[in-house]
């Protein structure tokens, strides 16, 4: 028997329903070979920020005090120069945009 594909809830499911599916996809991205960098929003209200479950995704999280959902939207200054600094040791190379001070 072929291994179950995990998924995340549908829209109006519980998550809490498919623990061992979100549990399964956390592990599978907890050691890619770039570390994650999770950005959230500290007053999403549809993706309440769980900070156990952010650890198990490894890598860095940014969780934004003054961002609902989507963060990088809202918040773009401090998620775009989280996410210039976070690539850079990484060998992303220089910006294409020009860098102001």
């Amino acid at each position: 028997m072929a291994p179950r594909e995990a998924r995340f809830p549908a829209a109006g499911e519980q998550p809490a329903r498919h623990e061992k599916e979100l549990t399964a996809a956390a592990l599978s991205v907890a050691a890619p070979a770039i570390p994650p960098l999770t950005i959230r929003g500290e007053a999403d209200t549809l993706n309440t920020v769980d900070r156990a479950r952010l650890a198990q995704f490894g890598g860095e999280a940014l969780v934004l005090p003054d961002a609902g959902h989507p963060p990088h939207i809202e918040s773009a200054r401090a998620a775009n120069e989280r996410l210039v600094a976070f690539l850079r040791p990484l060998g992303a190379g220089r910006s294409p945009f020009k860098e102001t001070s």
